[in-house]
């Protein structure tokens, strides 16, 4: 998964540049945080299998995109069918996925996983007004 993130994120900054990195981050974060908290295990097949079950795969959508809005048009397409989020029970996940979720929402400064989608963006847009959060 890591190196998923990794890979992905160097397509896009060697597409893009800057703009937009880190909502992009963000935005990825989300979508492999998703897989992270389905499992108990993640094993060497899922971030294929990531690529592989969307309707197109992500690095493909990087590297054919024009605009970095066409990269998270699809991001935003992919998290629509992530509903891990609010399914997990917060208080009862231990061990690599309990520390995900403690970190996540220690982050963005959250109790709960309500309406996480909105996270991301207004978070970005605070960092850009030049407000720490």
């Amino acid at each position: 998964m890591k190196e998923l993130f990794i890979l992905a994120n160097l397509m896009y900054y060697d597409k893009f540049g800057e703009q937009q990195l880190f909502r992009f981050s963000l935005w990825l974060d989300h979508l492999l945080g998703a897989i992270r908290l389905e499992k108990q295990n993640v094993v060497k097949q899922a971030p294929m299998n990531f690529l592989k079950d969307s309707e197109n795969n992500l690095l493909d959508v990087i590297s054919h995109a024009f605009t970095p809005e066409e990269v998270f048009t699809f991001l935003l397409r992919c998290s629509e069918k992530v509903d891990t989020y609010t399914k997990v029970s917060i208080e009862h996940v231990k061990g690599v996925r309990g520390y995900y979720i403690e970190r996540i929402l220690t982050f963005y400064g959250k109790n709960n996983f309500d309406f996480k989608v909105s996270w991301m963006d207004t978070f970005v847009k605070e960092i850009e007004n030049g407000n720490t959060v």
